[in-house]
């Protein structure tokens, strides 16, 4: 360590440790653009894992609209997930456009496992939610019997790919000027 002083050193390492707390790390995720005519375009953000557990569930609809005439399926989503192509684009006769591409995703939250499930809402630029859910843990005695009653529930029973996985999930609507985050901090 010649030419460092130890404390030099010291902070140098809190400093690159602090920077993996203070900047989340990017995630693999897939964007899908949908561009409605006179509606204005809305852009959906899911990181890999999340966009692959939902286009497993046969219960997610992935479409703009309901029906045969679905703008986007879920063979496009397969192909560029699998690295078939590197981005699809589609376009209904109403004039509707989606785009699909792969690109990284970085959430807001410092992933320090704290392994609680946030939304924000960001209106304009500014946040004007914020929404942390902790698992709920309730343990009791059971003083006649001598044993002990536990349970546990929380958001974890409701987005198991996000409490297995981690993962976050975007929603920008420039139609009404919001964005909404969803992940696991």
């Amino acid at each position: 360590m010649r030419g460092h002083t130890i404390p030099a050193v010291v902070a140098g390492l809190f400093v690159s440790t602090a920077s993996l707390y203070a900047f989340p790390p990017s995630q693999n995720a897939l964007w899908i653009q949908v561009d409605k005519k006179g509606e204005g375009r809305t852009t959906i953000a899911l990181t890999e894992q999340v966009a692959r557990e939902l286009l497993s569930s046969s219960k997610t609809h992935l479409g703009p609209a309901e029906g045969d005439n679905d703008l986007i399926t879920r063979d496009m989503i397969r192909d560029v997930l699998e690295g078939r192509r590197e981005s699809v684009e589609a376009r209904d006769a109403g004039g509707t456009e989606a785009r699909i591409w792969m690109k990284d995703l970085t959430p807001p939250g410092r992933t320090h496992g704290s392994s609680k499930l946030v939304l924000e809402i960001y209106k304009a630029g500014d946040r004007t939610v914020h929404i942390a859910l902790p698992d709920v843990e309730i343990e009791a005695a059971d003083r006649e019997s001598g044993g002990e009653m536990s349970t546990e529930f929380g958001w974890k029973t409701f987005l198991p790919f996000l409490a297995r996985d981690g993962g976050a999930v975007y929603i920008n609507s420039e139609k009404d000027d919001t964005e909404i985050w969803v992940f696991v901090d």
